[in-house]
């Protein structure tokens, strides 16, 4: 005998077998000997960047105390440096700066497991567009978390081992918020739209969202790589990373659209990979989408539900 869930008991039994699956990210400036905010709340599996205001020279060094013996992660001692790390484990993680730890200049990361959610933002590609001209290509970030981000130095890669970075220090996204990286277009940069006049989008090609990172810049970490897409064709940049981490499925790809058309993230910050994907009629960069809610969507355990 068949039986059939209703739509909410397949909603229950999908927040019971999906747990959390998106990544967030949280920020935290390394200023002048000390840390802000000098205690993050994360979950495990989320990813911090530390980003250094400009000034003189710190490192973020995990230990206890001024103890770096069996440092979990360590950045050296730099200036103008931006760091990133993602949680692998629980728990009260204190670090401290090399230099400066004895005048005061200490932090905490507290990990939360998977069944208390700390809310962080969570930045991911939500649209692109390419055109035959290359006049009005672009890439969209969005912050789909639940809490405010800051994208100042995160870094872009739309080409075989290159990256670009957001070269502001602060790039404030509230929830729901989005900024815009137009490529081979002019303007000044600000905090909702980026400028990369020497760049444009191929045909077939892909966009990937990277932490700041210049102490270990590879983008070949998959600790580092934050979200992709990849169109027009399998095998692009930065595919074999993103399907390391299981943020794609390698070989696949967002099919062509229209010559004027784009193409749309049409998921949720849980959903990864080409089928949350759809062309668009009308590209509203820098606006909320205007896809429909997905037609199915997949949990870990294979469960699909439909919705009407």
């Amino acid at each position: 005998m068949k039986r059939f869930l209703t739509t909410a008991a397949l909603t229950i039994v999908f927040a019971l077998s999906s747990g959390r699956v998106e990544a967030g990210q949280i920020r935290i400036d390394v200023a002048s000997n000390l840390f802000v905010p000098n205690i993050g709340s994360l979950n495990l599996g989320d990813q911090v960047a530390w980003v250094w205001v400009p000034g003189s020279s710190h490192s973020v060094t995990q230990g206890p105390g001024c103890d770096d013996s069996n440092a979990i992660f360590d950045s050296g001692l730099g200036a103008n440096q931006e760091f990133s790390w993602k949680s692998d484990r629980t728990g009260s993680i204190p670090y401290f700066c090399i230099a400066h730890c004895g005048f005061g200049m200490t932090g905490n990361l507290n990990v939360s497991g998977p069944v208390a959610h700390v809310p962080v933002s969570d930045f991911r590609i939500t649209e692109v567009r390419q055109t035959a001209s290359h006049d009005n290509d672009y890439v969209e970030i969005a912050n789909l978390g639940d809490a405010f981000g800051n994208l100042g130095r995160y870094r872009v890669s739309v080409a075989a081992g290159s990256a670009l970075e957001l070269d502001l220090t602060n790039v404030d996204v509230a929830i729901n918020g989005r900024v815009v990286l137009h490529f081979g277009a002019s303007g000044p940069d600000t905090e909702t739209d980026f400028y990369f006049p020497a760049v444009t989008l191929p045909a077939a090609g892909s966009a990937a969202l990277y932490l700041p990172n210049s102490v270990a810049p590879s983008l070949a970490d998959t600790s580092m790589l934050v979200d992709f897409v990849q169109w027009g064709g399998p095998g692009q940049a930065n595919e074999t990373t993103a399907a390391a981490v299981g943020y794609w499925t390698g070989g696949q790809f967002v099919a062509d659209v229209p010559e004027g058309h784009a193409i749309e993230f049409c998921g949720t910050n849980q959903d990864r990979g080409h089928s949350f994907w759809a062309g668009i009629t009308s590209p509203n960069p820098g606006s909320d989408g205007n896809c429909q809610t997905p037609v199915t969507r997949t949990t870990w355990s294979g469960l699909k539900t439909v919705y009407r």
